[in-house]
């Protein structure tokens, strides 16, 4: 459930699954917020 961050035999820190977990949701929520308004905004055919 938690794995250790290290580096050069220094741990610098514990992260679990929960931390990567909400990390990808957020990171997906963000570019499906992003996608959305992209296709919100489109031109519509007589716009140009």
């Amino acid at each position: 459930r938690y794995v250790p961050v290290v580096n050069a035999r220094t741990l610098l820190g514990v992260i679990s699954f929960y931390d990567v977990a909400k990390a990808v949701f957020e990171a997906q929520s963000f570019e499906n917020r992003m996608l959305k308004a992209y296709i919100r905004d489109w031109p519509n055919e007589g716009d140009e």
